[in-house]
């Protein structure tokens, strides 16, 4: 499965903690040149330095089980973000496991024309064509004082699934928070602390 088209599934399925920009795709190539042509999907650690360093690498104290960065731009990755023309996407995630199965995702996404509600309609598009959701509503919020998107939804097994989607202050990029089984006050809890952060 290539990395980014995981995002989706691994939210859609409830996975999300266990294998969000994990390597879920084709065996990684030897070497990673970010200023050559995307010909195949990459992720790994310092791939975009400054991508990562718009992630947190620790959260309330406890360092990221993962923090990487990479890019897609095989059709298969992308999905509906083709529909939009963009045919090019650079990312980096910082990822937590917390007890029972609750963990979260922390991820800048950067593309040209990429905004909150493109890659918000990514995560919806694939929850409905997995089947793997029920119970979904999408919601106007803020982050701080940003406009931001939030999509809340229960797999069938019950457990519950959120992605926030916001802009930062560069065009072309979006921050998202991604969530399984976080409850009401540790999403508020999350939303304000990610508020409060700058940069991007």
């Amino acid at each position: 499965m290539p990395p980014f088209r995981a995002l989706a599934a691994i939210a859609i399925a409830a996975l999300l903690a266990a294998a969000v920009l994990s390597g879920c795709g084709a065996p990684a190539p030897a070497s990673f040149d970010p200023a050559q042509p995307c010909t195949q999907d990459y992720q790994g650690a310092g791939a975009y330095p400054e991508l990562e360093a718009i992630v947190p690498p620790s959260w309330d104290g406890q360092p990221a089980g993962e923090l990487n960065s990479g890019r897609t731009c095989q059709p298969g990755s992308l999905g509906s973000l083709l529909d939009h023309g963009i045919h090019e996407l650079r990312f980096a995630g910082a990822t937590w496991r917390f007890a029972d199965g609750v963990g979260m995702t922390i991820a800048v996404f950067e593309g040209e024309g990429l905004d909150t509600a493109r890659i918000m309609e990514f995560y919806r598009k694939g929850a409905k064509e997995a089947g793997r959701t029920d119970q979904s509503s999408q919601t106007d919020i803020t982050v701080g004082t940003t406009p931001a998107l939030r999509f809340d939804a229960t797999d069938p097994d019950g457990k519950r699934l959120l992605v926030v989607t916001w802009a930062t202050a560069t065009e072309g990029r979006v921050h998202v928070l991604l969530g399984a089984g976080l409850d009401d006050e540790l999403v508020a809890d999350i939303l304000a602390k990610l508020g409060q952060r700058a940069g991007g």
